[in-house]
């Protein structure tokens, strides 16, 4: 199948290239890059960051005036718990602020998001009547998601210079907004809503004077009604006149103030009283509940909100476009000072900025990626065609992995193509790997053939390339999937994460995925027909110029100029120039310009320095990358020798590198808990010494997070104020914050935000202010491309930006504020219901009780030193200043009026009341009534306020009710209809929060101990922020990953069929591992943050990195490096099987010869180790390029200085620390490949080396059983009272088929490979090995014979004597009861066997009884047809017969089937396949005497009674014979073995507690001068020998050792004692059991004999025409019933004996020791 489709391909090279064209096209159309093509694209989805928000829905209610009590108990309470019952809903938080309550019911993230609307509408439109107050209707909010807030603008007038000179008032602004703009730009595809805020909402504002009422006689109902009544529009009717149609229309709408004046509230005598006489009629503003700020100066503006799923840079672009459209047709005005003031919709914050930025980074790392990779392939291969085909393995695996996203719905984002990106050595590796081989199969035929040039053409050079190419893919096809699904398997983890984390980095696994997918397409597919484009065909068609690439200028330039010119030395010189020399220089030429690009590209040392500087650097860097890679190719054979000759040296570099790793990763103080613990158990406190303490500040340990933060460009500002602040002071302070701000030379605009903009999207209470400080960029770039820094000296960071910002913005009024960004912010609201990283949430019923919680919190924190005190603040939710007006229900009803009365008087008098709507065109606006403002200004006025009664009368406002002052809840935040509130905080720079909330919270403890912190009953604190996330990730890494190495493992052995081969290429995880972890902490030590480099002060500088976190990013760079750390491994280990293989075939004889002549094994080891560097010699140079490849496509993203570069950066640094740890494993490979061939060499011949004694002599495990043991087990077959020899010629079918059971069946194989495990674990029993220690002396150390510098000790343990032979007898008594254990396994599984044989015999027998009965029968039938012939009437007794003979024929058919059914138990037990056939047994063949039972059993006596008892010198039992037969069973025996190595183990514990000896030597180096570090070698060194014993201090673990192991001798020894009794009563049993078996079978035998003899008389009778047939067949019956009775006794004798014989086989086993 393979060879043909590639035969198919290569043969029709324009069709597959026609199709990859194809392909290629559509992923140009789908790109999310701004490549500005001529053609029309459907791009993919671009945003700068996944959406991580939670699966909500927010519905809102307006109830108009109403406090956040009222709100939160008539509305947000009820309709919490009515939605927590919705299927899906995960959590409901709610918020009830002043005239607003909101819902945010958050889903299951399963649920689909429209899906949940709908449900949420059903449940909205079947709220029950009641539920809610009257006025209060709930709505849906917008079908968006918190990060839909794209775009921001505000309104202003600019010149025609763009300057912004203002001439615009607030509430013109604010009117253009509502209803010119607003309604345009919520027309774009995409958009869900346009929402404004700031200015002035403009009102028609009636301000009645309550004196000219009462004056006038007049009620507030009374102007209410006139105002009612004064407008109204009517359609009349047509009229016709003159031949013309007219349509008649009452105008009655109100369009201007004059219109209101002049409405008449009264008549008397005919005299109107107007409106205006009682009221003054203005233009006013609404009363208004956010404010928009630019730089110090108030503005309108608004904000759009993309729909959910929609493309949100397309939807920004089409908003733009929208804008461009809608800006000529906005006014325009000239100013007093003459200038023109055109209003213009001026951005603030655009999404699509940043979106473009890290768009443009990833393509600018990509394209670095592929630049720097060509510069490598053409470096080190030094051919043009190879890098040709290598290079276009990038852009074609990543079009198709653009139309993969398009297809997969997977949105392009800067961590979903950050897995393109981080693949990109990946996807280079594959066309490596399959170029170089074909390369190395053309080259080694061309080398063979030693065709000439003409030679090279025709259909039979093109078959021989053809096939060369479809050989060489099919040598490293398998390699390359394995390889890529090993990397694909790796990323299983981040497809299984959730929330947060899992919405984060699951695109990321998805374009990983589709990018490897594609290479291997583009690897298998399309390179092969381009090599044999390139190597076949145009080489048969230009072989003249083979790897000449400038053949045109030597055709069309060289010959013409040497055919013409006359010159010697010119012609001479033609004719020297060869193609090679083309070759080289346009080699060369090609390496510069590509170096050339890059450095223009890249500017790896920065702006300010010289372009020549930035090529020589980047030159250099390349030269010594590659030169180290060339060595390492060049020299790898004979460092590859030197390994395979010194293993044990060799291998200790991988394991002390992963060590390493471990002490960065974990800390020196987690990885040595263990020397700690012991020393402290001695005394000693290590853990204080000097150099203790010096390893542990050096390895501290990795820092933790959950994320890096994306750098957005922007910060967003969220100060708080007082909640009793009014709005004009909130203007004022917001106002000094963007001034303040606006003067910081780095910030580029300011825009502040208060309150809350007109959407359910952000029900924010005026007290909260929300600054987005956009900065500038740390480089600008002029019309030339020239960089200029913007930012000043001091500034080095945007952290430096911010922390100028804290300072500048500094005021009593207001609290401080966590750094924060847009994005970021949104993100930490939706899921966490905090807007800063961390927070403590206190939930309770009493609002006063949780507010004085968080104050005592708020103090706390304050004072750690480890948190940031300006960031730690406590929500006053329950300090805003209330007026109550408490009506007195007794004094209302004096004057008869209710309580709805007088609220809806109060309505009208205070706040006001909508009147109606004045339509102007397109715009709106409401007519409000109200008293007026002088009157209704103070508390004390409102007090005086004269209360209109039913009856008339005014009465004063105080009279009536009660109006008091108290402080009551600006907001109450709700979740799960618990109320709730926060303290927030951030911790300071470089502590982690997962350390800091655990000490926070013992801190909390500690102090509610002292009484500091009081937490009443019913409340309750928890911790939230993202920490919660970082947290649940590490939980589910810490499976997911096990188990995804543990898959990688799985795929490794797919491929090679081998557990040893996959573990030797798995090894490379370790160590690439270590890798990773050893430049993490590089990046985190003080080297890198202190040695200057390159006019830098620091390596961290001129990288602009710092210190890496161990964050969810970083895990995700370990699992991409997992993935492809074993693919050098694979290439290698592919070959060397393959190479292995090829040898062990032509060396078969050698084995024969090694065995007759020892001296030949030495040889044929030299032959495998040189076979083993030849094999890994020919793969090193694709598997060093791949990785070079993988660590060069890298480095760019180490100084990409764009927005997303903090994402990517962390999630290379281990793939580039592995991959070059990870060279080592490609020694590490051949190294196992060679240890293993070795040790099966030295193992399968070393009886026969000179050097070892027999008696030393091991047998190596037996994997079956031997034939001796199938002997001995059949001893126990046959039974007991029957000699070897008997046994042997008494073998019947069951025996045979028990022997085949006991050679095949895995249950009884696996029992005995346990013995060969228990012998494995008896040779690694001995004296332990020597050891080395060297130490060398950070000072010299003054001693009698000198300063010393340097100790080399050699030590040899040796334990007290006797312990290590009672080790030995304890394994061996071990082995003896598994070998008695695996026989009593054995005759289980022949019981079983029994079980099933007894049945098929008896449903055997009764297929038997029943044919005869057939039989007798038939002759019946046959007699009675012959007396109807001769004239006797028997057709009913015939009949009768034939309906017998069918329930017979019926029961004959179920006994078929239920031994069918044995037969198939019977066959599995065998091993057999179930529908092998049998031979079904005739009889029940067993050995023991049936008419003695007693004696059948040799002896054994149920009546005897036998004394037994047990001590440390064994086990005795008294000397009767059935006492002793019974001990010989192999059950009592296993536990007899079990319990003598019990004994033996005590033994062995009791000597632990005597002292080992050690012996040694010690080397010592004396220092000739003062100040001498390090091993000297003058003279004065000194050579040591010692003898050491070893005590412990304390005896107290030794004797609880000893005292378990007793405990267990008991234990066993009891088992042992009820083993005995259960099996002596269950031969009493089964003695008992046959004695009544054997009288039921005498019984059941004389009935038959009496029916058989009623059943011959009665056949006579019947033949004489004299019987009765129903009682002949009622004796039939009576005879099949006994016969059924009888078979089942015989099954059930033969069972027993069974039984009872594999308890008391006698038999005598020898297993060879």
């Amino acid at each position: 199948m393979f060879n043909r489709y590639y035969r198919f391909a290569l043969e029709q090279p324009l069709l597959s290239l026609g199709i990859f064209l194809l392909l290629l096209f559509w992923g140009l159309s789908v790109a999310p890059f701004n490549w500005n093509l001529s053609f029309e694209s459907d791009s993919i989805p671009v945003d700068a960051i996944p959406d991580l928000g939670e699966n909500q829905q927010i519905v809102y209610t307006e109830w108009k005036g109403q406090s956040p009590e009222d709100i939160e108990d008539q509305i947000t309470y009820p309709l919490s718990n009515y939605f927590l019952t919705l299927p899906g809903v995960k959590d409901v938080r709610g918020l009830s602020i002043t005239g607003r309550s909101t819902l945010y019911i958050i889903f299951d993230e399963d649920v689909d998001f429209y899906w949940s609307r709908s449900r949420i509408i059903e449940k909205i439109n079947s709220l029950p009547s009641g539920f809610l107050p009257e006025n209060a209707k709930p709505a849906l909010g917008p079908d968006a998601t918190g990060l839909g807030q794209i775009f921001w603008y505000y309104l202003e007038g600019v010149d025609d210079s763009g300057e912004e000179v203002g001439g615009w008032d607030l509430d013109e602004r604010r009117t253009l907004q509502d209803y010119y703009i607003k309604p345009s730009l919520s027309s774009v595809p995409g958009v869900s809503e346009v929402a404004s805020i700031g200015g002035f909402v403009k009102e028609f504002q009636v301000d009645v004077h309550p004196t000219l009422l009462e004056q006038y006689q007049l009620s507030t109902k009374d102007v209410l009604n006139a105002l009612n009544k004064a407008q109204a529009e009517g359609g009349l009717r047509t009229l016709e006149y003159n031949q013309v149609e007219y349509l008649l229309r009452g105008n009655g709408s109100i369009e201007d103030l004059n219109d209101l004046e002049w409405i008449p509230v009264r008549v008397v005598d005919q005299t109107p009283l107007y409106l205006k006489d009682i009221a003054n009629i203005t233009y006013g503003p609404a009363d208004r509940r956010g404010v928009l700020d630019v730089s110090g100066k108030e503005s309108v503006g608004g904000v759009v909100v993309a729909q959910y799923g929609a493309n949100p840079k397309k939807v920004i672009e089409a908003v733009q476009q929208k804008i461009d459209e809608l800006s000529p047709s906005l006014p325009k005005r000239v100013l007093a000072t003459g200038e023109a003031s055109q209003l213009n919709i001026i951005p603030f914050y655009d999404r699509s900025e940043l979106i473009e930025e890290t768009i443009l980074t990833l393509e600018s790392a990509l394209w670095l990626q592929i630049l720097i990779t060509i510069a490598i392939v053409l470096l080190i291969l030094r051919r043009l065609r190879i890098a040709l085909l290598i290079s276009l393995m990038l852009p074609v695996s990543v079009l198709l992995t653009f139309i993969a996203m398009k297809l997969g719905g997977v949105d392009a984002n800067i961590v979903a193509l950050s897995g393109i990106a981080i693949a990109i050595g990946t996807v280079v590796d594959m066309g490596v790997i399959l170029t170089d081989t074909i390369i190395q199969h053309i080259d080694q035929e061309d080398n063979d053939a030693q065709e000439s040039p003409e030679h090279s053409s025709g259909s039979h050079f093109l078959e021989k390339r053809l096939q060369l190419v479809i050989s060489a893919t099919k040598e490293v096809a398998g390699a390359i999937i394995t390889a890529i699904t090993t990397t694909i398997v790796s990323f299983l983890p981040v497809f299984l994460m959730i929330n947060a984390e899992g919405k984060l980095f699951q695109p990321l696994a998805y374009t990983k995925t589709f990018v490897l997918a594609a290479s291997i397409l583009v690897a298998l597919f399309l390179l092969p027909v381009l090599a044999y484009l390139l190597f076949g065909q145009l080489e048969s068609r230009f072989s003249a110029q083979k790897n000449n690439i400038n053949s045109f200028l030597f055709r069309y330039i060289l010959n013409p100029i040497q055919q013409v010119t006359t010159e010697r030395r010119l012609t001479k010189l033609v004719n020297e120039l060869n193609y090679k020399h083309f070759h080289d220089t346009s080699l060369i030429l090609i390496i510069l310009l590509v170096l050339g690009y890059l450095t223009r590209s890249w500017l790896p040392l920065g702006p300010e320095v010289s372009v020549l500087l930035q090529w020589i650097f980047i030159s250099g860097l390349l030269l010594i990358l590659i030169g180290s890679v060339l060595k390492i190719i060049t020299y790898y054979p004979t460092w590859l020798a030197w390994s395979f000759s010194n293993k044990k040296t060799f291998i200790s570099l991988p394991i002390g590198l992963v060590l390493f790793g471990l002490f960065i990763w974990l800390g020196f103080a987690k990885i040595s808990i263990v020397p700690t613990s012991l020393a402290q158990a001695i005394g000693m406190d290590i853990s204080k010494t000097d150099w203790w303490s010096t390893l542990d500040q050096e390895y501290p340990g990795l820092a933790t997070e959950f994320m890096p933060s994306l750098d957005e460009g922007a910060f967003l500002f969220m100060p708080t104020t007082t909640p009793s602040a009014g709005v004009e002071q909130n203007v004022a302070l917001l106002q000094f914050l963007d001034r303040a701000v606006a003067d910081i030379p780095e910030v580029e605009k300011v825009v502040g935000k208060l309150g809350r903009v007109e959407s359910a999207l952000d029900p924010a209470p005026i007290s909260m202010f929300e600054n987005i400080i956009t900065y500038k960029s740390e480089y600008s770039y002029d019309t030339s491309g020239n960089r200029t820094r913007q930012w000043r000296e001091h500034i080095k960071s945007p952290d430096d930006i911010w922390n100028e910002i804290v300072r500048q913005t500094q005021h009593p009024a207001l609290t401080s504020a966590p750094k924060l960004q847009p994005i970021e912010t949104r993100l930490l609201m939706l899921q966490t219901g905090l807007r800063a990283p961390v927070g403590i949430r206190i939930q309770g019923e009493d609002i006063a009780e949780i507010q004085e919680v968080g104050r005592q919190l708020e103090k706390v924190l304050t004072n750690l030193d480890y948190v940031n005190s300006a960031t730690v603040f406590a929500e006053r939710n329950a300090s805003k200043p209330y007026i109550d007006i408490e009506w007195e229900r007794e004094k209302l009803a004096r004057y008869g009026m209710s309580v709805s009365e007088a609220q809806s008087w109060a309505q009208i008098a205070l706040a006001g009341t909508e009147t109606g709507t004045v339509i102007l065109g397109r715009e709106r606006f409401s007519i409000r009534l109200r008293f007026a403002k002088d009157v209704r200004q103070s508390p004390e006025s409102i007090k005086n306020l004269r209360v209109e009664t039913p009856q008339g009368a005014r009465v004063p406002l105080h009279e009536l009710a009660k109006v008091a002052f108290r402080l009551g809840p600006q907001a109450i935040k709700s979740e799960q209809s618990f109320k709730v509130s926060y303290v927030s905080f951030d911790v300071i720079k470089g502590v982690e929060y997962v350390d800091a909330i655990s000490k926070i919270d013992d801190e909390i403890n500690q102090q509610m101990a002292l009484g500091t912190i009081t937490i009443p009953d019913g409340i309750q604190l928890s911790f939230k922020g993202n920490f919660e996330n970082q947290l649940r990730a590490e939980k589910r890494l810490k499976v997911l990953v096990p188990l995804t190495l543990v898959f990688i493992f799985l795929i490794l052995y797919i491929q090679f069929k081998s557990a040893a081969v996959s573990l030797m290429i798995f090894s490379g995880v370790f160590v690439a591992w270590a890798g990773g972890f050893i430049l993490l902490g590089f990046f985190a030590s003080d080297f890198f943050s202190s040695v200057s480099f390159f006019g830098f002060n620091s390596l961290q500088d001129f990288l602009g990195i710092e210190a890496v976190a161990l964050s969810i990013a970083v895990w995700v760079g370990f699992l991409a490096l997992f993935g492809i750390a074993t693919d050098g491994g694979v290439v290698m280990a592919t070959y060397l099987q393959q190479r292995f293989k090829e040898f062990h075939q032509e060396n078969q004889n050698e084995w024969e010869q090694m065995a007759n002549k020892p001296e030949l094994v030495a040889t044929h080891i030299q032959h495998l180790r040189n076979v083993g560097v030849e094999a890994a010699t020919k793969r090193i140079r694709p598997t060093m390029l791949t990785t070079a490849t993988t660590i060069f496509a890298l480095l760019p993203l180490f100084s990409i200085m764009g927005k997303g570069s903090e994402i990517m950066v962390p999630m290379a640094i281990p793939t580039l620390g592995g991959m070059f740890v990870q060279i080592i494993t490609l020694f590490v490979v051949p190294l196992l490949f060679i240890w293993r061939e070795e040790r099966r060499v030295t193992s399968s011949f070393k009886d026969y080396a000179p050097t070892q004694e027999t008696s030393t002599k091991k047998t190596s495990p037996r994997k079956t059983p031997p034939p001796a043991l199938f002997i001995v087990c059949m001893l126990g077959i046959v039974g007991v009272g029957i000699t070897p020899e008997s046994s042997l010629q008494a073998q019947n079918t069951l025996n045979t088929y028990k022997l085949e059971a006991l050679s095949s069946h895995p249950n009884l194989l696996s029992k005995w490979n346990e013995i060969a495990t228990s012998e494995f674990q008896a040779r690694s029993i001995g004296i332990m090995d020597p050891t080395v220690s060297i130490g060398v002396f950070a000072a010299p150390i003054e001693t009698a014979l000198g300063a010393q510098t340097a100790r080399i000790s050699i030590n040899q343990s040796v334990p007290f004597p006797n312990s290590l032979k009672l080790q030995r007898l304890t394994l061996e008594a071990l082995i003896e009861a598994r070998e008695f254990g695996y026989l009593e396994e054995v005759e289980r599984h022949f019981l079983e066997m029994d079980k099933e044989w007894a049945s098929i015999y008896t449903e055997t027998m009764r297929i038997t009884f029943l044919d005869q009965q057939l039989d007798v029968l038939n002759e019946l039938t046959q007699l009675l047809t012959t007396f109807n012939s001769e004239g006797y009437s028997t057709n009913r007794k015939i009949l009768e017969i034939e309906l017998q003979e069918k329930t017979l024929d019926q029961q004959r058919e179920e006994a078929f089937l239920v031994r069918s059914q044995h037969v198939r138990n019977f066959n599995r037990l065998r091993n057999a396949p179930i529908t092998d056939s049998l031979i079904y047994p005739e009889r029940l063949e067993t050995n023991v005497d049936s008419g003695n039972v007693v004696d059948g059993f040799d002896g054994f006596d149920p009546q005897a009674e036998w004394t037994y008892s047990t001590n440390h010198n064994g086990t005795s039992m008294g000397d009767d014979s059935s006492a002793i037969h019974l001990l010989k069973s192999p059950g009592i025996q296993r536990l007899q073995a079990i319990v003598e190595s019990k004994k033996l183990d005590l033994n062995s514990a009791e000597l632990s507690r005597y002292p080992s000896l050690g012996v040694g030597l010690d080397y010592i180096s004396i220092a000739e001068k003062p100040g001498q570090v390090g091993i000297q070698n003058n003279g004065k060194d000194a050579v040591l020998a010692k003898v050491s014993f070893s005590l412990p201090i304390t005896q107290k673990r030794k004797r609880a050792a000893i005292q378990s192991k007793a405990s267990e001798l008991s234990v066993s020894d009891y088992r042992f004692q009820a083993h005995l009794i259960e099996v002596k009563t269950a031969l009493e049993r089964w003695i008992t059991s046959l004695e009544i078996n054997e009288i039921q079978q005498t019984k059941i035998a004389d009935q038959m004999a009496i029916i058989d003899e009623l059943l011959s008389l009665e056949q006579q009778a019947i033949e004489a025409e004299q019987g009765d047939l129903s009682r002949y067949f009622e004796y039939l019956n009576r005879k099949l019933r006994l016969k059924t009775e009888l078979l089942q006794h015989q099954e059930n004798e033969f069972l027993t004996k069974m039984m009872a014989q594999s308890v008391l086989s006698p038999l005598s086993i020898e297993f060879n020791k």
